[in-house]
Protein backbone atom coordinates (compact mmCIF):
# COMPACT_ATOMS: atom_id res chain seq x y z
CA UNK A 1 0.00 0.00 0.00
CA UNK A 2 3.15 2.12 1.10
CA UNK A 3 4.99 0.85 -1.95
CA UNK A 4 5.99 2.95 -5.01
CA UNK A 5 6.71 0.88 -7.96
CA UNK A 6 8.62 1.72 -11.32
CA UNK A 7 7.43 1.29 -14.69
CA UNK A 8 9.28 -1.88 -14.32
CA UNK A 9 8.14 -5.13 -12.67
CA UNK A 10 9.68 -5.69 -9.47
CA UNK A 11 11.15 -2.18 -9.00
CA UNK A 12 9.15 -0.88 -5.51
CA UNK A 13 10.94 0.96 -2.85
CA UNK A 14 9.93 2.22 0.07
CA UNK A 15 10.51 5.77 -0.69
CA UNK A 16 7.13 7.13 -0.41
CA UNK A 17 6.93 5.07 2.62
CA UNK A 18 9.24 7.54 4.33
CA UNK A 19 7.37 11.10 2.59
CA UNK A 20 4.72 9.95 4.30
CA UNK A 21 6.20 9.70 7.75
CA UNK A 22 7.44 13.07 7.02
CA UNK A 23 3.52 14.48 6.80
CA UNK A 24 2.96 15.19 10.52
CA UNK A 25 6.04 16.48 11.09
CA UNK A 26 4.70 19.40 8.11
CA UNK A 27 1.02 19.53 9.63
CA UNK A 28 2.45 20.20 13.26
CA UNK A 29 4.75 23.01 11.58
CA UNK A 30 2.04 24.59 10.01
CA UNK A 31 0.01 23.99 13.22
CA UNK A 32 2.83 26.21 15.25
CA UNK A 33 2.94 29.18 12.62
CA UNK A 34 -0.58 29.62 12.86
CA UNK A 35 -0.31 29.80 16.59
CA UNK A 36 2.56 31.98 16.12
CA UNK A 37 0.68 33.84 13.73
CA UNK A 38 -2.55 34.14 16.03
CA UNK A 39 -0.81 35.32 18.90
CA UNK A 40 1.72 38.01 17.18
CA UNK A 41 -1.67 39.05 14.95
CA UNK A 42 -3.75 39.65 18.19
CA UNK A 43 -1.06 41.31 20.08
CA UNK A 44 -0.45 44.00 17.35
CA UNK A 45 -4.23 44.97 16.58
CA UNK A 46 -4.06 45.59 20.80
CA UNK A 47 -0.91 47.59 20.51
CA UNK A 48 -2.66 49.64 17.93
CA UNK A 49 -5.68 49.52 20.12
CA UNK A 50 -3.37 51.04 22.94
CA UNK A 51 -2.02 53.98 20.90
CA UNK A 52 -5.51 54.79 19.61
CA UNK A 53 -6.16 55.59 23.13
CA UNK A 54 -3.14 57.44 23.91
CA UNK A 55 -3.92 59.33 20.80
CA UNK A 56 -7.16 60.42 21.96
CA UNK A 57 -6.05 60.60 25.65
CA UNK A 58 -3.13 63.07 24.86
CA UNK A 59 -5.82 64.99 22.04
CA UNK A 60 -7.37 65.70 25.24
CA UNK A 61 -4.98 66.82 27.27
CA UNK A 62 -3.62 69.25 24.63
CA UNK A 63 -7.09 70.69 23.84
CA UNK A 64 -7.66 71.04 27.60
CA UNK A 65 -4.00 73.05 27.65
CA UNK A 66 -4.72 74.95 24.90
CA UNK A 67 -8.41 76.04 26.67
CA UNK A 68 -6.73 76.94 29.72
CA UNK A 69 -3.61 78.73 28.16
CA UNK A 70 -6.68 80.89 26.75
CA UNK A 71 -8.49 81.40 29.41
CA UNK A 72 -5.34 82.25 31.45
CA UNK A 73 -5.11 85.28 29.04
CA UNK A 74 -8.52 86.56 28.73
CA UNK A 75 -9.67 89.03 31.75
CA UNK A 76 -10.66 87.29 35.58
CA UNK A 77 -13.73 86.24 35.78
CA UNK A 78 -13.91 84.87 32.39
CA UNK A 79 -15.66 81.54 31.56
CA UNK A 80 -15.98 78.85 29.07
CA UNK A 81 -17.64 75.67 28.63
CA UNK A 82 -14.91 72.87 28.42
CA UNK A 83 -16.83 70.15 25.92
CA UNK A 84 -14.37 67.05 24.98
CA UNK A 85 -15.37 64.53 22.58
CA UNK A 86 -11.86 63.09 22.12
CA UNK A 87 -11.81 60.13 25.10
CA UNK A 88 -11.29 56.98 24.40
CA UNK A 89 -14.21 54.28 25.49
CA UNK A 90 -12.19 53.10 28.31
CA UNK A 91 -12.18 56.06 30.00
CA UNK A 92 -14.81 56.63 32.84
CA UNK A 93 -13.48 59.67 34.53
CA UNK A 94 -11.56 62.62 34.19
CA UNK A 95 -10.35 63.95 37.96
CA UNK A 96 -8.90 67.73 38.07
CA UNK A 97 -6.28 68.19 41.24
CA UNK A 98 -4.60 70.57 43.01
CA UNK A 99 -1.80 69.13 44.84
CA UNK A 100 -1.58 72.42 46.58
CA UNK A 101 -4.76 72.18 48.56
CA UNK A 102 -5.77 69.16 50.63
CA UNK A 103 -8.09 66.46 49.25
CA UNK A 104 -11.71 67.14 50.18
CA UNK A 105 -12.81 63.57 49.14
CA UNK A 106 -11.95 60.49 51.00
CA UNK A 107 -10.27 57.30 49.85
CA UNK A 108 -13.12 55.36 50.11
CA UNK A 109 -15.18 57.65 47.26
CA UNK A 110 -11.59 57.37 45.54
CA UNK A 111 -11.48 53.89 46.04
CA UNK A 112 -14.92 53.71 43.86
CA UNK A 113 -13.81 55.37 40.94
CA UNK A 114 -10.35 53.66 40.77
CA UNK A 115 -8.68 52.01 43.60
CA UNK A 116 -5.56 53.19 43.02
CA UNK A 117 -6.36 57.42 42.57
CA UNK A 118 -5.92 58.15 46.14
CA UNK A 119 -2.54 56.96 45.80
CA UNK A 120 -2.10 58.68 42.93
CA UNK A 121 -3.41 61.83 44.04
CA UNK A 122 -1.49 61.33 47.68
CA UNK A 123 2.35 61.52 45.77
CA UNK A 124 1.70 63.97 43.12
CA UNK A 125 3.60 66.96 43.41
CA UNK A 126 2.44 68.90 40.56
CA UNK A 127 0.20 66.66 38.21
CA UNK A 128 -3.48 67.98 38.76
CA UNK A 129 -5.22 65.80 35.38
CA UNK A 130 -5.83 62.16 36.08
CA UNK A 131 -7.65 59.73 33.33
CA UNK A 132 -9.40 57.21 35.34
CA UNK A 133 -9.09 54.13 35.55
CA UNK A 134 -5.40 55.10 36.01
CA UNK A 135 -4.70 51.53 34.40
CA UNK A 136 -4.71 52.36 30.36
CA UNK A 137 -3.32 49.94 28.06
CA UNK A 138 -0.11 48.81 30.41
CA UNK A 139 2.01 51.89 30.45
CA UNK A 140 0.17 54.52 28.68
CA UNK A 141 0.71 57.80 30.55
CA UNK A 142 -2.52 58.62 32.44
CA UNK A 143 -1.44 61.87 34.48
CA UNK A 144 -0.54 65.27 33.53
CA UNK A 145 0.10 68.80 34.75
CA UNK A 146 -1.72 71.71 33.00
CA UNK A 147 0.10 74.69 33.87
CA UNK A 148 -1.99 77.24 36.10
CA UNK A 149 -4.99 74.94 36.04
CA UNK A 150 -6.64 74.45 40.09
CA UNK A 151 -10.09 73.14 41.18
CA UNK A 152 -12.41 76.03 42.30
CA UNK A 153 -12.36 76.54 46.27
CA UNK A 154 -15.98 75.66 46.31
CA UNK A 155 -15.36 72.74 44.61
CA UNK A 156 -14.37 69.02 45.62
CA UNK A 157 -10.53 68.27 45.35
CA UNK A 158 -10.35 66.38 43.01
CA UNK A 159 -12.82 67.55 40.84
CA UNK A 160 -14.08 64.14 39.31
CA UNK A 161 -15.82 64.51 36.25
CA UNK A 162 -18.21 61.81 34.56
CA UNK A 163 -18.00 61.05 30.91
CA UNK A 164 -21.31 60.57 29.55
CA UNK A 165 -22.74 59.66 26.31
CA UNK A 166 -18.89 59.76 25.28
CA UNK A 167 -18.21 63.53 25.95
CA UNK A 168 -17.60 65.43 29.17
CA UNK A 169 -18.22 69.00 29.99
CA UNK A 170 -16.74 71.08 32.65
CA UNK A 171 -16.53 75.04 33.24
CA UNK A 172 -13.55 76.84 33.35
CA UNK A 173 -12.77 80.23 34.39
CA UNK A 174 -10.11 82.48 35.33
CA UNK A 175 -10.00 84.38 38.48
CA UNK A 176 -7.63 86.10 41.05
CA UNK A 177 -5.75 84.39 44.12
CA UNK A 178 -2.89 86.16 45.96
CA UNK A 179 -2.32 88.82 43.21
CA UNK A 180 -1.77 85.77 40.46
CA UNK A 181 -4.66 84.41 37.73
CA UNK A 182 -5.29 80.89 37.82
CA UNK A 183 -7.78 79.41 35.99
CA UNK A 184 -10.07 77.11 37.59
CA UNK A 185 -12.61 74.39 36.83
CA UNK A 186 -15.63 73.56 38.44
CA UNK A 187 -19.05 71.60 37.24
CA UNK A 188 -22.29 73.69 36.05
CA UNK A 189 -25.35 72.76 38.25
Amino acid sequence: MFLACGKKRGECSLKKKGQMLSMPFVYILVIVVIGFVLIFGTKAVKDIWCVKDETQIRKFFLDLSNEVEIMYNLDVGSGKKFRSLSLPESVDYVCLYDPGKGMTLSQEDLDVLDEDLFNHLDISLKENVFIVPLKQCGSLKTNFYVVNLRTQVEQHNPLCVEKTSGWMEFVLESYLEDEQIFVGSRVEG
